[in-house]
């Protein structure tokens, strides 16, 4: 195919070469114009004379009329070209004018040369001597130009104008257009070849050249100002006839004049006669023709070729794609999913058979967004209606679930997933896929039920669990209580004494293990929650070092102690930190066989953290069990747990409590009865007057009663025997006790009698200890109060320290922690 060659493959070609057309027909009526103007100087201007050169041909001038005819024409061509331009308004109405002007002049004119009278306007602006070559009367433009002028004016008005006939639409204004460029090609003709008659009969072909050559370009500019339509359809066409019509059209005007003039060139010159010179034409013509005939077929046969490979290729896409659409059809059967489209201008929908299945719909029915929303369950329908019309606004990923009523399968639940595509920052289509959900929906409603019903267990085991250490602890308290005044009363054989001791043990054992257990509910439901305050570490170490310290006597083991650590103030929870000091001395004790060793270590590592080890000469740990030592239950297999007893579950709620105050805790054997030891370090604070720590290691309390100077106690427990218990204690040391069994009676005492420090339980039978403290407080009393209770989780003390309380003791009580508690808060200190 020829470089030169338009050819158009997309509608951005044929735009292209439309506005090609449209350039072209506004240079067409610009060379009409100025023709015409520089034809109305000639006469405007004596000095423009110089223009008889150029204006006159072989003595015929254009005329005045055919100058003014001209200049209407070109310029309101130049002005229909655009057909964008709205068919009204001033541009619209000027064009139109001068149309009628320029049709009017020229039909006048022709109507004179017609019917041999004189209507006196060839003369009307300028005047011309008779007898000027080919002109009939003196000014008068002959009758091809007046003919044509007028013709040209009815096109201009006829430009729009579209008739249909045999199925295809027509353009009179093109035929019109191409009567004209007949008209000016003969003169043409007439002056290239010397053929006067054809330009030169006054009363039948008399023409200016110069006329000729813009009647042909009026011809082109009516021709090529409509391009899309009538005859120029056909040229502009994307087809094969545009394509040939396109190549063949300029040439087979061209060649045939060309050659003709050479010809007569030729002749003219002498170089060869008239015969010679029709021969040579003829060869002429006939090789020019044929190549153009053959270059043309052979580019047909390409196209045609290329267009083979084109559909080929297009019916192996279409194969490909019904395979590709069978394969999602049978995709969207198999996931139950349907695809949809909305066109948000139009608001047309389409559906796939799929998704009228999926819906339960009638394959019949025309899609829409009603259809759509009415398939809706009702309780969702207007839900969705505002997430689409928000998402619709947002431009954004489309994800909706819903639930459907489907005629034959009930209630569906289905997912809607999608785009939304913008065009200039505007939403214009919505398209995705529906899909049925039902059995993962499903699914995560019953594993919500689950889970919801697993959280009501879980609050009912707690719940159980706090009640059964409410129970449980509640008898211990005065058991535990009386063995200590036992194993304080010198006068009590030391048998007896021997045997409360035992008693004692058993029954702290025994508060542990529910303690234990509590602590590991807390920890599994991530509830664990510390009381940071600054604290010495190792008055920590000191009072979890006494506790053991009658398990260490009994079992004859070697204490050794070194408190090397200079930084020993953290900031912890007091009570929390002691707990894990005396779960690791407790296991080391444990472990350790009679007369065996353990050594306690506080030194600064190199982060300055307080560390804590503790080395015992133990029965060890295996290697293999090393890694799961602070899981629950882990006590090194089910032979050991039967030999040592315990629940194993200390050192994992140790590790919880080091991991919430953001230290670390390890372990290390060598194996079997090799011993253990276990590093614990924490982050130390900086203070400004740090204890001496050797010191607090071999310190330890003397068990002597506090004085109670005689302040006055109300103490509310309902339990007898847990109240006659506490009463001994209290009274033991020097307090003033007044017991009383539920909150009305503690309130009626509170009105007779003024004390100092108010003792409560927190389960009484009338009343919760937390409302008595409020409604005493509100009644001005102005004591100090005291948490007792069964109930020992963190919430609870947290609850009771909101609540007003200054201590929550967790029954059993024992003597030591009463005391402590109570020299606290009353501001006694031991003797």
């Amino acid at each position: 195919m020829s470089r030169n060659d338009v050819v158009i493959g997309s509608a951005g070609d044929r735009d292209r070469l439309i506005g090609l057309f449209h350039v072209a027909a506004r240079v067409a009526a610009a060379i009409v114009f100025v023709i015409g103007f520089a034809a109305f100087a000639y006469w405007v201007f004596p000095r423009a004379r110089w223009l008889d050169v150029l204006l006159t041909s072989r003595g015929i001038t254009i005329k005045t009329n055919a100058a003014v005819a001209m200049m209407l024409i070109g310029a309101s061509l130049f002005i229909r070209v655009d057909e964008r331009r709205l068919k009204s308004g001033p541009m619209h109405r000027l064009a139109q004018t001068m149309a009628v002007l320029a049709s009017v002049i020229g039909g006048a004119t022709f109507f004179q040369h017609v019917s041999g009278c004189d209507l006196h306007i060839d003369q009307l602006l300028f005047t011309e001597p008779p007898g000027v070559a080919a002109t009939a009367s003196p000014n008068r433009m002959g009758p091809p130009a007046s003919l044509s002028f007028f013709l040209g004016g009815i096109a201009l008005l006829m430009l729009d104008v579209r008739t249909r006939r045999g199925g295809r639409r027509h353009s009179p204004a093109q035929y019109i257009g191409v009567f004209i460029g007949l008209i000016a090609l003969q003169a043409i003709l007439g002056y290239t070849f010397h053929a006067s008659a054809l330009y030169s009969i006054s009363r039948l072909t008399g023409i200016a050249a110069h006329t000729a050559v813009a009647l042909g370009a009026i011809a082109a500019g009516l021709l090529l100002a409509r391009p899309r339509d009538g005859l120029m359809s056909l040229v502009s066409s994307d087809d094969a006839g545009g394509r040939m019509a396109r190549r063949l059209v300029v040439p087979a005007i061209v060649i045939p004049f060309v050659l003709g003039w050479l010809r007569t060139i030729g002749e003219n010159a002498g170089f060869y006669d008239p015969g010679f010179g029709r021969a040579v034409l003829i060869l002429a013509l006939t090789v020019s023709f044929t190549t153009l005939i053959l270059w043309n077929a052979w580019l047909l046969s390409e196209e045609s070729r290329q267009r083979g490979r084109v559909e080929a290729e297009r019916e192996r896409a279409i194969a490909s794609l019904n395979v590709s659409e069978r394969r999602l059809s049978i995709a969207q059967i198999t996931a139950e999913a349907g695809a949809w489209d909305l066109d948000l201008r139009s608001g047309e929908v389409f559906w796939s058979p799929e998704y009228y299945r999926l819906f339960g719909l009638n394959p019949s029915a025309p899609p829409s967004m009603d259809a759509f929303y009415q398939s809706i369950h009702p309780d969702d329908r207007e839900r969705i209606k505002q997430e689409v019309a928000e998402l619709i606004r947002a431009a954004g990923e489309v994800r909706i679930e819903y639930r459907i009523n489907h005629p034959q399968r009930g209630e569906r639940w289905l997912a809607g997933r999608g785009n939304i595509i913008s065009e200039g920052g505007r939403p214009v289509r919505m398209i995705g896929l529906s899909m049925d959900i039902t059995r993962r929906k499903t699914a995560e409603l019953d594993a919500e039920r689950a889970r919801a019903e697993a959280q009501r267990a879980n609050r009912a085991k707690d719940e159980f669990l706090a009640v059964l250490s409410h129970e449980l602890r509640t008898p211990l308290t005065p058991v535990l209580g009386t063995v200590q005044l036992m194993q304080e009363d010198a006068s009590l054989p030391a048998s007896v004494i021997e045997s409360a001791a035992m008693i004692r043990r058993n029954i702290e054992l025994e508060a542990r293990l529910i303690d234990d257990l509590l602590d590991l509910t807390a920890v599994s439901r991530g509830k664990l929650s510390l009381r940071l305050t600054e604290m010495d570490a190792h008055e920590a170490l000191t009072r979890a070092i006494e506790i053991c310290r009658a398990d260490i006597d009994a079992k004859r083991l070697q204490l050794h102690i070194d408190a090397s650590a200079r930084q020993h103030t953290l900031r912890a929870d007091g009570p929390r930190l002691q707990q894990v000091l005396w779960n690791l001395i407790k296991n080391a004790v444990k472990f350790t066989p009679v007369g065996g060793r353990i050594e306690v270590v506080t030194s600064n590592d190199a982060d300055g953290r307080w560390q804590l080890t503790v080395t015992d000469t133990g029965v060890g740990i295996d290697a293999a069990l090393l890694p799961g030592i602070f899981d629950a239950f882990e006590q090194g297999g089910a032979d050991r747990t039967r030999q040592f007893g315990g629940l194993g579950l200390g050192l994992t709620i140790s590790k919880a409590i080091v991991d919430l105050h953001g230290g670390s805790i390890e372990a290390r054997s060598d194996g079997q009865e090799r011993g253990a030891t276990f590093t614990l370090a924490i982050a130390t604070v900086a203070t400004q007057a740090p204890l001496p720590s050797a010191s607090l290691i071999t310190s330890g309390a003397n068990g002597r009663p506090l004085d109670g100077n005689g302040a006055k106690i109300l103490l509310v427990e309902d339990h007898l025997d847990t109240s006659r218990a506490m009463c001994r204690l209290l009274r033991s040391f020097g307090y003033d006790v007044t017991a009383v069994q539920n909150a009305a009676e503690a309130e009626r005492a509170a009105a007779e009698a003024a004390f100092d420090l108010l003792i409560s339980d927190l389960g009484l039978p009338d009343n919760s200890g937390h409302e008595l403290l409020r409604r005493l407080r509100d009644r001005g009393a102005a004591m100090k109060a005291i948490a007792v209770s069964g109930y020992g989780m963190d919430e609870d003390k947290r609850r009771s320290l909101d609540c007003g309380f200054v201590e929550h003791l967790t029954k059993p009580i024992d003597i030591e922690q009463l005391r402590a508690a109570v020299g606290r808060v009353m501001g006694s200190s031991t003797n």
